[in-house]
């Protein structure tokens, strides 16, 4: 299984269209989501600012893979991502893409991560995913490309959950979805 892969089965949720929306009380609390304590507010990124995330994205994941993902090079590459304070720093490479993305298209990402699989820092989730909100005609967009790209939607606590097995798989979804070729 190559390095930036996960070993988790990918599946579609029936009725993955009705989740449900994001409470600003929720989302603003100082105590934090209860699903993400360090919560940071995507909603309405444009969707040119989207697209350059996406750009971004591609070029860091580019540097990645030639640092062989899972190397001491590839978690400075990540560091200095994280310094260099663009659009994808403060979010894990391979997810960034997609939280610009579903927000840009009206939904509310809540949580993402890359499940660990590039660099050497151990994550919390063992999955790459990005865990939202959306209305049914955002989620009516974002299912039928993520079947084309692998990328599963499932429920989770009653928000969606995008999960793939292979990192690649979300920054594709989020290029198609933003319009990057």
């Amino acid at each position: 299984m190559p390095l930036i892969s996960a070993d988790v089965v990918v599946r579609w949720d029936s009725g993955i269209n009705n989740v449900s929306p994001l409470e600003e009380e929720i989302a603003s609390s100082e105590d934090g989501i209860l699903l993400n304590h360090e919560y940071c507010d995507y909603q309405g990124v444009s969707i040119e600012d989207a697209m350059d995330a996406v750009n971004e994205e591609s070029d860091l994941l580019a540097e990645l893979e030639g640092a062989d993902w899972n190397t001491e090079t590839a978690e400075e590459i990540i560091e200095a991502n994280m310094e260099a304070m663009g659009l994808t720093g403060s979010l894990d490479p391979g997810v960034a893409g997609l939280v610009f993305a579903i927000s840009a298209l009206g939904g509310t990402p809540i949580s993402s991560c890359n499940g660990g699989v590039v660099g050497i820092t151990r994550h919390r989730s063992d999955v790459p995913h990005v865990l939202f909100t959306a209305p049914p005609v955002v989620m009516d967009r974002i299912l039928p490309a993520a079947k084309r790209h692998r990328v599963g939607l499932i429920h989770n606590e009653g928000y969606a959950e995008a999960f793939t097995d292979h990192l690649p798989n979300l920054h594709a979804l989020a290029r198609e979805l933003v319009g990057v070729e």
